[in-house]
């Protein structure tokens, strides 16, 4: 008889193991594929407003430049009439 433990007994501890790590791995690549979708929202939504910010500013500068550009009219406009 023997006292330790069967060639089968071995074979199915180590099954369990191996499925043990199956079912991590699929845990942590499951962990992972959730941040990384969380990391790419957060991303766009970043991408999304500096997109914002550089439209606004855009018009910012489109808006002075028109008003520069009519002070600068009147300016030579009263200067061709008061020489």
């Amino acid at each position: 008889m023997t006292t330790g433990p069967t060639r089968i007994d071995q074979l199915e501890a180590l099954a369990q193991t191996i499925l043990l790590a199956i079912d991590q791995l699929r845990q942590r690549q499951e962990t992972f594929q959730q941040d990384l979708q969380a990391s790419r929202a957060e991303f766009d939504q970043r991408l999304n407003a500096n997109a914002e910010q550089i439209a606004a500013n855009t018009a910012g500068l489109v808006e002075l430049r028109s008003i520069l550009a009519d002070y600068l009219r009147s300016r030579t406009d009263a200067e061709r009439r008061n020489p």
